[in-house]
C-alpha cells in the first residue's frame, strides 16, 4: 500500500504512520508496516475512528498511531506492550472540539473500543490528547492517566 491510500473515507495510512521522530532517526520500517499491522489499522479507522468523525463532523488529528518497535523503545513513557505495536491505537485531538468532547462522544457512540484513556489532564481536566484502541477484546476500558508523563498512573473512569 502506499501512504496516500485510504484506510477508511477520512483516514489514509500515512496518517496512522507518520512520526517526526521515526523520519529524524531513520526508522524506515516505521513506514512500511506488515499487512498484519496494516489490517488493524483499517479496523481500528472502519470501527472507531471513522465513526467517530462522522459523528463530531469535524478533521481529527492523529498524533501517533502505528509505531515500530524501534520508535515505540525511544519514547519516553511508551510500553513495551502498547498497542500502539500492534496498529490497534492512535492517539487523537482536534482543533474544533476539545480532547474531553472527543471522548464523551467515543463513550457516548458506544464504539467497540478496548482502551478510551484521556492522557494526561492539566489543572482544569482537560486531556492533553485521547489515546483509543480496538482489538481483538474490545473492554471498553475507560481511564485517565496521571502523574508525570514519562512514567503515568492509569486510573478508571474519566473523572
Amino acid at each position: 500500500m502506499k501512504l496516500t491510500d485510504r484506510l477508511s473515507d477520512h483516514f489514509t495510512l500515512g496518517e496512522l504512520l507518520d512520526s517526526d521522530t521515526a523520519i529524524r532517526m531513520g526508522f524506515e520500517e516505521q513506514f512500511e508496516p506488515p499487512a498484519r499491522i496494516i489490517e488493524n489499522l483499517t479496523a481500528l479507522c472502519l470501527n472507531v475512528l471513522e465513526p467517530l468523525r462522522i459523528s463530531l463532523n469535524v478533521p481529527l488529528r492523529i498524533t501517533s498511531g502505528y509505531r515500530c518497535p524501534r520508535l515505540n523503545g525511544v519514547l519516553p513513557g511508551a510500553s513495551s506492550t502498547s498497542q500502539h505495536l500492534l496498529g490497534q491505537a492512535a492517539d487523537i485531538k482536534s482543533l474544533y472540539v476539545t480532547n474531553r468532547e472527543i471522548m464523551e462522544r467515543i463513550i457516548a457512540l458506544k464504539l467497540p473500543f478496548d482502551q478510551c484513556i484521556a492522557e494526561h489532564p492539566d489543572r482544569h481536566g482537560e486531556p492533553s490528547w485521547i489515546h483509543v484502541s480496538f482489538g481483538p477484546r474490545n473492554r471498553r476500558q475507560v481511564m485517565r492517566a496521571i502523574g508525570k508523563k514519562d512514567a503515568p498512573r492509569y486510573v478508571s473512569g474519566l473523572e
